[in-house]
């Protein structure tokens, strides 16, 4: 989907302008920094769908806020927040591809990837302490428990025994956190009450539940071209994500169990078992589940079209 057809979606005339506006920036203050960190900088704050930003906005324009200067500078530095995630989880997870584009830790390896992710970092804590001290608060915090989700998939790394459980957890922190910032940042810079901005955050939690058990599905059956990244990359890394810990629990469980233990990996075997034991219509049950939870936190509020628009983003991705 496009940033045309996402603005029809949510009902935000000028959505398209709002991002352009957020890519911008987002160049603008990877050209700032000196060589040798200008252009895997420039490289790393190239594509993406910019998600984040956009439910930034659309908490925002649901509450019948003037998209400003401080609700564009608080998606810069979410998007930023993100960025620096992906460029240090390229190096935990040795990736080579992200976007269609090398990583900073394939093209210019580890030492300059992590010092291209804590320059992204620092700047967005730069912008978010201009925005308010509130905000900065909160995505110090929201990144502070990225940092243990990381942390958890690590020590689970390999662990055949994971449960959903965990799992869950896991991805709450690592990945849905960051969405329910986004969706709380923009009702609380848009004046929003107590009890909106909770619906609003809980609405970016399940939403990012939904994100990341989907796009557990796109790492196992999608193509690089489809994804944008290397696929498989999880299984090879031994991060055993809800598909797998779902066919684990069934009658497959020891011919998985020794095809993981195998090398070379029989990815196309593991494919048809995950298959064969409902694994892949299980996790899309569960997808289905958290995007009716993030309708219903959507359903005390007032209805408009960008309201409306939400709870078709989170409905796509069951397709």
């Amino acid at each position: 989907m496009n940033t045309d057809q996402l603005s029809d979606l949510l009902g935000i005339p000028k959505l398209t302008e709002h991002l352009r506006v957020i890519n911008n920036r987002l160049n603008k203050i990877a050209s700032t920094a000196s060589d040798p960190l200008k252009l895997p900088l420039k490289r790393s704050v190239m594509g993406g769908k910019r998600l984040r930003p956009v439910l930034v906005i659309a908490a925002a324009s649901c509450l019948g806020a003037e998209i400003n200067d401080a609700i564009i500078d608080a998606c810069v530095a979410i998007e930023l927040i993100h960025i620096s995630s992906l460029v240090h989880d390229d190096i935990i997870d040795k990736s080579a591809v992200r976007h269609n584009t090398p990583t900073v830790y394939a093209k210019e390896g580890a030492d300059i990837a992590i010092l291209a992710g804590d320059f992204l970092l620092a700047q967005a804590q730069l912008i978010a302490s201009n925005v308010s001290s509130e905000f900065a608060k909160l995505l110090a915090a929201t990144f502070a428990s990225m940092c243990e989700g990381q942390a958890m998939e690590l020590i689970d790394r390999s662990n055949l025994m994971r449960s959903k459980k965990t799992y869950l957890e896991t991805i709450s922190k690592k990945t849905a956190l960051l969405f329910a910032a986004s969706c709380k940042t923009g009702a609380i810079l848009a004046g929003a009450s107590k009890a909106e901005t909770d619906h609003f955050e809980d609405y970016g939690q399940f939403y990012g539940l939904c994100f990341q058990l989907a796009d557990d599905l796109l790492d196992i059956l999608s193509s690089q071209q489809v994804s944008g990244k290397s696929v498989g990359t999880d299984l090879k890394e031994g991060i055993y994500t809800m598909p797998l810990i779902l066919a684990l629990e069934g009658e497959y469980k020891i011919e998985l169990t020794q095809l993981i233990a195998a090398y070379p990996l029989s990815a196309v075997r593991i494919n048809q078992i995950l298959n064969l034991s409902g694994a892949f219509d299980k996790t899309r049950n569960m997808i289905k589940k958290y995007v009716e939870k993030s309708r219903i936190a959507l359903e005390s509020l007032n209805r408009n079209d960008t309201n409306t628009g939400l709870a078709r983003l989170s409905a796509m991705l069951l397709s």
